[in-house]
């Protein structure tokens, strides 16, 4: 499993640079944040 993660990283990197679209993964990101809020809320 290590060698194909390594194998797919070293082609990704030889790659053509693709768009990384900020406003979907800004969103994914602030889900993140308030779910984590909200466990780190109900443990304390």
């Amino acid at each position: 499993m290590s060698v194909w993660i390594g194998r797919e990283a070293i082609a990704h990197l030889q790659g053509t640079p693709e768009e990384i679209l900020s406003l979907p993964m800004l969103v994914t990101a602030l889900i993140g944040v308030i779910i984590n809020s909200i466990n780190l809320y109900w443990l304390g």
